[in-house]
């Protein structure tokens, strides 16, 4: 049974960042030269909900969520049987994305949160959640309480992001 529910979590996972990335999106007018939607990443203290920076350059903010964020393969690491009940939340990673155009749409500017990162007090588990109401936005309301887990990550990358400043970014 747990095997299923990996196997089934993951592709769900997968099919929803395919989704997310703009496989199979209505046409529009995109921001980013090879047609990817623009990105910008928020940190934010749990604590104090303050935002620590915000990431705004889409190159840059790309580049920092595929290095720190999307591993080239993210399921062959993750054990999602791990769970983050009991621990503190410390920081927050939001990923916004440009608002999707759909038909019949005019051109709003503007972005919408697709992902939120947790990172805990004294640990390297990581809850990767996608944003409510984005699967219902592609057509994927069927995947439902798959869209949160936690895993274990690296220890050092889980530090670098607690600790980590927007100058060291860009």
């Amino acid at each position: 049974m747990k095997g299923r529910k990996l196997l089934l979590a993951s592709l769900g996972a997968a099919l929803l960042l395919g989704a997310l990335a703009g496989c199979g999106a209505p046409a529009q007018e995109d921001s980013g030269a090879d047609g990817a939607k623009a990105l910008r990443i928020e940190k934010r203290s749990c604590q104090t909900g303050e935002t620590a920076f915000l990431l705004e350059d889409s190159a840059q903010a790309e580049e920092f969520y595929e290095t720190y964020f999307n591993p080239e393969d993210p399921f062959a690491s993750m054990d999602l049987s791990v769970s983050a009940e009991g621990l503190t939340p410390e920081w927050e990673y939001i990923v916004y994305q440009e608002k999707t155009i759909h038909a019949g749409e005019k051109k709003s500017e503007g972005y919408e949160e697709i992902l939120r990162y947790t990172l805990y007090e004294d640990s390297a588990v990581m809850t990767m959640e996608v944003a409510p109401g984005v699967a219902e936005t592609e057509g994927l309301s069927w995947l439902g309480d798959m869209l949160t887990w936690s895993y274990e990550a690296d220890g050092e990358r889980a530090e670098y992001l607690k600790n980590c400043t927007l100058e060291e970014i860009t």
